[in-house]
């Protein structure tokens, strides 16, 4: 079918678009974009279209990129259609903040995007993303693991800060787009950055996509079949968790709480997406991707050990447990100083999920008999296992964040030694200081610092009979930091 016709019949067909509607078209120069300023074009007449073009300079290329902006500018002026652009420079914002530069591009260029359609009335962006992109975009969430939601990949339709975001390509190969670009005589210019494989999509693109390709020539029909089994699972799913919403969480106009119990009968699958659900309540964004995060609360709230708690989830979120009471809070980072927490754990059997660290405390209580040997092997250092002698450890003990002053008798030293200093000379970074716990007994002393060292108290001997046994379990990069 001819590309014009198939596009107005995907727009009739999903909705995209009604007679009349204005929209902006976001050209990036490339030969998708161009296709689809071309395709709309044509069918703006018949169905009353009003187009507007806008166009981001993100300044990656220097002249390259000033280029393609006057290109854009003057093939749109050409069709008589208002043209808006904009220079951003991107490096420097991500210099002064920070982050992932092709996220930041897209942010700013989406954030351009909806202030253009704004101003001018439109009722929705047209994006230029294909079939090849679809397959892209699943196969990267695939390999970050992520939820069935990733795994649907790119709407064709989105509401976005009240604006239709719509991708009439959506279905269409890209290469069907550069023969329609040959075609119609339309000029474009290619990115040269696509061909760079330090982006983790363009190696998906340039090596991982054409082996996949060899297995099955049809995998954009393959993912797209897929996709729209995910969609409609997603939705149903959505919808279940909505229910159970407005059945069991009490949304007040700064805070979100529900009772434990009735939180304890919901199936796994939707808490997770209740715990999604509240979190975007709360603060806003997009936590979909952040499983750790996500499951470290679930685990927390399932915490048997420990009847109350308070913690800070990130720089928005606070989350509090009084026993059946589970309450999140707004609370910013300056609100809230520092990455603080503490945890009282009371009985010496049981699992302590500590939400900071994303990790897990394990204790258990074991029958011993005298083992010279094994004295000296619990004597060595093991970086996230500690043994002591249970009858000289008392509880409760307590599970926390450092504070300034703290200080530990670290086993193999002579007197004490301030946490703040075994951290510099470990050369544990500034940013996860906050996020290791220190474990202390009821008098208050430091035993163990995980992934750091042991103290000189509750000693196995010859005496022992009983061995209090800690083990830590990490599930964040904070390991990898301590392994250093």
């Amino acid at each position: 079918m001819d590309l014009v016709l198939q596009t107005a019949q995907t727009i009739r067909d999903e909705r995209l678009l009604t007679a009349g509607d204005k929209l902006v078209v976001a050209v990036s120069g490339g030969p998708d974009s161009m296709a689809l300023l071309h395709v709309l074009n044509r069918l703006a007449s018949a169905e009353e279209y009003q187009l507007i073009v806008a166009h981001v300079n993100h300044q990656f290329r220097g002249a390259e990129s000033d280029i393609e902006a006057e290109a854009v500018e003057q093939y749109a002026r050409g069709l008589s259609i208002p043209f808006f652009g904009v220079a951003i420079d991107v490096p420097a914002y991500v210099r002064k903040h920070g982050g992932n530069t092709q996220a930041a591009a897209r942010h700013l260029r989406y954030q351009y995007l909806h202030e253009i359609a704004q101003k001018s009335g439109a009722s929705a962006i047209a994006l230029a993303h294909h079939a090849d992109d679809q397959v892209e975009t699943v196969v990267m969430n695939m390999l970050r693991g992520a939820s069935p939601s990733g795994l649907i990949g790119i709407l064709m339709r989105r509401r976005e800060k009240n604006m239709e975001l719509i991708r009439p390509f959506l279905r269409i190969p890209k290469e069907r787009l550069l023969q329609y670009c040959q075609s119609e005589h339309i000029s474009f210019y290619v990115d040269s950055s696509n061909a760079s494989r330090k982006y983790i999509r363009n190696r998906i693109r340039l090596d991982i996509i054409p082996q996949l390709l060899d297995i099955n020539p049809k995998l954009p029909e393959a993912v797209d079949r897929m996709s729209d089994i995910l969609r409609e699972e997603d939705h149903y799913l959505n919808e279940q968790t909505n229910q159970a919403a407005e059945r069991m969480v009490h949304f007040a106009a700064r805070s979100c709480s529900v009772s434990r119990k009735s939180w304890m009968a919901e199936p796994v699958a939707l808490q997770r997406r209740l715990i999604k659900l509240i979190l975007h309540y709360i603060a806003g964004g997009d936590y979909s991707s952040d499983f750790t995060k996500i499951e470290s609360i679930r685990l927390a709230i399932h915490n048997e050990i420990q009847p109350s708690w308070s913690t800070q989830i990130d720089s928005y979120v606070r989350m509090s447990r009084s026993y059946d009471h589970i309450e999140w809070l707004p609370g910013l980072l300056d609100e809230q100083p520092g990455n603080n927490y503490e945890y009282g754990v009371e009985s010496p059997e049981g699992e302590l999920w500590i939400t900071e660290a994303e990790a897990v405390l394990k204790i258990h209580i074991e029958g011993y008999k005298l083992d010279l040997d094994d004295i000296r092997g619990h004597l060595v250092h093991q970086q996230f296992e500690a043994c002591f002698d249970a009858e000289q450890i008392s509880f409760p003990i307590t599970v926390r964040s450092r504070r300034s002053g703290d200080r530990i008798e670290l086993l193999g030293l002579n007197g004490s030694k301030k946490v703040k200093d075994i951290f510099i000379d470990s050369k544990i970074v500034q940013k996860w200081r906050d996020q290791v716990p220190l474990i202390l007994d009821q008098e208050g002393r430091i035993l163990w610092i995980p992934g750091i060292g042991r103290s000189k108290h509750g000693l196995i001997h010859s005496h022992t009979t009983r061995l209090l046994r800690m083990q830590f379990h990490l599930m964040s990069s904070l390991e990898q930091e301590l392994r250093m």
